[in-house]
C-alpha cells in the first residue's frame, strides 16, 4: 500500500472513532436529558391535575405538550396521571419521540459535518502529497540529468586521458619489442606490458560503455543496444537473444538513455542473480505503444513475498523519469519478464 493510501486510511479511521465516540456520548446524554424532561412533564401534568385546573385547559396543554401524550386506554390506570374531559377519562403519558426525531436530525446534521470536514482534510492532503511528490520526481530528474552528465563526462576524461596513456605504454613497448639489440628479460618484459595494456584497455573501454553508452549516441537505441548486448555476449557466459520487430524508432535522447539503463539493469542483474543460461530481448509494437521485453529462463521469484532491491527501485525511478510503464512478473523456477513500454510520439 501506498504512503498516501496509508495516510489516508489512518485520517479516516481517526475520524470514524472520533465521530463514534462523539455520537455515542451526544446520545447517552441526550437520552439521560430526555428522561428527566418527561420526567419533570409528568411531575407537573400531576400537580396541574391535583390543583383542579379546568379539564379543557388541561386537555389543551396536555395534547400540545412536547413530552406527553395523551390517551384514553392505559393499564397502570392508578398510577399514571388522568383527568375527565366531556365525560371521558384521559391518561397522561410520556413522549419521548419528537426530542428522539431531533436528535436524529442532529446526528445526521453532525455525521454531514464530520463527512465535509474529512473530505476537505483528505482533499488538502492529497493536495499537499501530490505537490511533495512532484517536487521529489522534479529533484530526481535533476539528480539523474547530472548524474549522466558526469558520467559522461567521467567517460570523456577516461577517453581522452586514460585510454591515451594506456596507448602510449602499449607503442612504447612495441617500439622495445622491435629493437633488434633488446635482451630477452627485456622483451619478456615488454611483451607483459602489451598483454596489460591490451587488457587494461579492455577495462577500460567496458567502463567507460557502462559510465555512457557512446554507441547510444552516435548509433541510436536499437544499435546502440544490439552492440552492448553483442559485447556483454562475448564477456558473460550466457546468450542473449535480441529480436527486433520494430520499423521505426523514433529518437528521444532523454528517454532512450533511461530506457537503455533499465535494459543494462536488468541483463546484468540476470547475469549476476538469476542462474540463467539465456536472455531473450524483444522490441515489439502493438496499436499506440511501443514494449521492450528482457526475459530469462532463470531461477525467478515470488513477487509477493521478496522485497524489492536498490536495482529494482533505480529501474521504477528511471521509468517514471522517462515517462514509462515498467512491469516486473516472476515467478520461481519460471524465470522473469521485465518489459518497459511507452506511447508512440
Amino acid at each position: 500500500m501506498k504512503t498516501s493510501a496509508r495516510l489516508h486510511l489512518v485520517i479516516v479511521l481517526i475520524f470514524s472513532l472520533v465521530f463514534l465516540a462523539s455520537t455515542i456520548s451526544f446520545w447517552q446524554l441526550s437520552k439521560h436529558d430526555i428522561a428527566l424532561e418527561t420526567q419533570n412533564a409528568l411531575y407537573s401534568a400531576q400537580l396541574l391535575i391535583n390543583n383542579d385546573t379546568p379539564p379543557a385547559v388541561l386537555h389543551q396543554y396536555f395534547t400540545d405538550s412536547r413530552h406527553v401524550q395523551v390517551t384514553k386506554l392505559h393499564q397502570e390506570q392508578a398510577l399514571t396521571p388522568h383527568y375527565i374531559y366531556h365525560g371521558e377519562r384521559y391518561y397522561v403519558l410520556p413522549d419521548d419521540s419528537s426530542e428522539l426525531d431531533e436528535i436524529t436530525v442532529t446526528i445526521g446534521l453532525f455525521f454531514a459535518l464530520f463527512a465535509m470536514a474529512l473530505m476537505l482534510i483528505l482533499f488538502s492532503v492529497k493536495r499537499v502529497l501530490n505537490e511533495k511528490e512532484q517536487t521529489i520526481h522534479r529533484i530526481q530528474q535533476q539528480l539523474v540529468h547530472i548524474q549522466e552528465q558526469e558520467r559522461r563526462h567521467l567517460a570523456m576524461e577516461l577517453h581522452d586521458n586514460v585510454s591515451q596513456i594506456i596507448s602510449g605504454i602499449h607503442v612504447n613497448a612495441y617500439m622495445l619489442q622491435t629493437k633488434p639489440e633488446a635482451k630477452d628479460n627485456v622483451l619478456d618484459i615488454a611483451n607483459k606490458i602489451s598483454k596489460m595494456c591490451e587488457a587494461l584497455k579492455d577495462d577500460t573501454r567496458n567502463l567507460i560503455n557502462s559510465l555512457h553508452p557512446v554507441m547510444l549516441s552516435r548509433l541510436g537505441f536499437e544499435q546502440g543496444l544490439a552492440q552492448f548486448i553483442a559485447a556483454t555476449n562475448e564477456s558473460a557466459d550466457i546468450t542473449i537473444n535480441v529480436d527486433n520487430q520494430l520499423d521505426t524508432w523514433n529518437d528521444n535522447e532523454d528517454r532512450d538513455i533511461q530506457i537503455f539503463r533499465i535494459c543494462q539493469e536488468s541483463i546484468q542483474n540476470t547475469i549476476r542473480h538469476a542462474r540463467a543460461t539465456q536472455i531473450d530481448c524483444r522490441l515489439f509494437a502493438k496499436n499506440n505503444d511501443v514494449f521492450i521485453d528482457v526475459t530469462d529462463n532463470g531461477i525467478g521469484f515470488e513477487s509477493n513475498t521478496v522485497k524489492p532491491g536498490v536495482g529494482f527501485h533505480s529501474m521504477q525511478e528511471r521509468a517514471r523519469i522517462a515517462g514509462c510503464e515498467l512491469n516486473i512478473s516472476s515467478q520461481p523456477n519460471n524465470g522473469t519478464r521485465i518489459r518497459v513500454s511507452f506511447k508512440k510520439d
